[in-house]
């Protein structure tokens, strides 16, 4: 398969990481190990910058960390499709049809199946961290990683990244560089769940510090920028302002709101507006999000 070729800010980024994570000439690695993060748009192809990176890093021993089952496949396919060559293993409960490469749950298998080899990725979800998996091959072992990917890092940090928090300490899963990648550096509380905070609250913050877990920033490519070098597609917001008195702040977003009376008065006051702004603005297709099957 021929390599795919990098766009030109995907060159940039790879040669942020190479100058932010090589190995430093004369002097030893600190003790927590080298790392940088890179922010870059969605649909920009932080994927392919982290495959390269590797690569011209001369990484043998990969760990990619994703949030989810789902995405797990998708990342493989992906390495692949940049030019990652070599063994692949999961740290999941996926198996047979649903994965096309061997997948573990078990300390002892994972080191006997990684040990021997100085060249492979190893593609593990968040709950490997949470579970302690890794930490325990590690001890059991498993020899250290030449560069560690964390997809999606901002769900590592904060209030919400506290279950994963061990991917920062580098002598609990071992590595000499890490790589922090995300289209989101910050993330505010949207949803319904109580325990992760309250909404509007910022539960998760990836600070640019070179003494702070994430490492410095090498490489920023912001949404707008994207848009503006013609490498995502342009946008508009159009703001949906509701008067309903029966729709106030304090009702939706307190408990009364969770009530399928207020959620139901919610989604048709939403409905309303949305059909009213697609004949105003002339919208010719519209996605729409919900939080649960039968309201959408």
């Amino acid at each position: 398969m021929a390599k795919r070729a990098l766009r030109a800010h995907q060159r940039e980024a790879v040669d942020a990481v190479l100058r932010a994570l090589e190995l430093p000439r004369g002097s030893g690695v600190p003790s927590g190990g080298l790392r940088a993060q890179v922010v870059m748009a969605t649909g920009s192809g932080k994927t392919l910058v982290a495959v390269r990176s590797a690569e011209e890093l001369r990484a043998g021993r990969v760990l990619v960390l994703v949030p989810s089952l789902d995405l797990l496949a998708q990342t493989e396919a992906a390495w692949r499709e940049g030019g990652r060559t070599g063994p692949v293993i999961g740290v999941s409960s996926l198996r047979g049809e649903e994965v096309s490469f061997p997948n573990t749950t078990e300390v002892g298998e994972l080191v006997e199946w990684v040990r021997p080899l100085d060249h492979v990725t190893v593609l593990a979800t968040y709950a490997s961290l949470g579970l302690g998996t890794l930490e325990r091959a590690h001890k059991a072992g498993l020899p250290g990683w030449d560069l560690i990917v964390v997809d999606e890092a901002h769900r590592t940090s904060g209030r919400i990244g506290k279950p994963w928090a061990v991917v920062h300490d580098n002598s609990r899963i071992p590595s000499l560089r890490r790589l922090y990648m995300t289209a989101t550096p910050r993330l505010w509380q949207l949803d319904e769940e109580p325990e992760q905070g309250a909404p509007g609250e910022l539960v998760a913050s990836m600070e640019d510090d070179p003494n702070g877990p994430f490492g410095a920033r090498c490489y920023t490519l912001t949404l707008s920028e994207a848009i503006d070098r013609a490498i995502c597609a342009p946008y508009q917001v159009v703001c949906v302002d509701i008067t309903d008195t029966q729709l106030q702040a304090a009702r939706l977003l307190g408990a009364e709101g969770r009530s399928d009376q207020v959620r139901g008065a919610r989604l048709a006051a939403l409905q309303t507006a949305l059909v009213k702004a697609s004949a105003e603005e002339n919208f010719r297709r519209t996605l729409v999000f919900h939080h649960v099957v039968k309201e959408a």
